[in-house]
């Protein structure tokens, strides 16, 4: 059963950290993360991109119910990440396992209605946090798209930094 499983129960402990992203990135996912700690982006098998964080405690009924985490999972996301209270990486869930687990919601008709007690989900809107290449402010975005043009936290215009050149 979803309801009430926390999505950590999905995570994959096997991934790096750091504050850039080393020259063979390899196959494991890399969470980049600021001078604090804190989720700034993903290196994953595909590629750089944002970091799609969410608390580790979140409800996995939630997460399967959010029209935001689904559009950034089929706009090729590798992994979701998920944080501590600070915003620090504890962990990551790659696409595989929530395909998986949403297969097998979608397979029991009451799963997918779990969230609130009122047979609809909570909204979760996750941040993707995103470094600025030329301030190294760590930006997030409620949706963030390639082809749109972005003001940076600092005041200037948002160039994406991933941790590849």
């Amino acid at each position: 059963m979803t309801s009430g499983r926390p999505v950590s129960e999905l995570a994959d402990a096997d991934f790096r950290v750091g504050e850039s992203v080393p020259d063979q990135a390899g196959e494991r996912p890399f969470v980049l993360v600021d001078a604090q700690g804190r989720t700034a982006g993903l290196v994953g098998p595909t590629g750089p991109g944002p970091a799609i964080a969410i608390p580790a405690d979140t409800p996995l009924a939630v997460v399967l119910n959010s029209e935001y985490v689904l559009d950034a999972l089929l706009a090729g996301a590798d992994a979701l990440v998920l944080t501590d209270p600070g915003d620090r990486p504890v962990g990551v869930v790659p696409v595989p396992a929530v395909r998986a687990e949403l297969a097998r919601a979608l397979a029991d008709p009451h799963e997918l209605g779990a969230g609130d007690g009122l047979g609809r989900p909570r909204s979760l809107a996750p941040p993707l946090r995103i470094r600025c290449r030329t301030c190294g402010e760590v930006n997030t975005f409620a949706r963030f798209q390639q082809t749109e043009t972005y003001d940076c936290v600092s005041g200037h215009d948002f160039v994406p930094f991933y941790g590849a050149s």
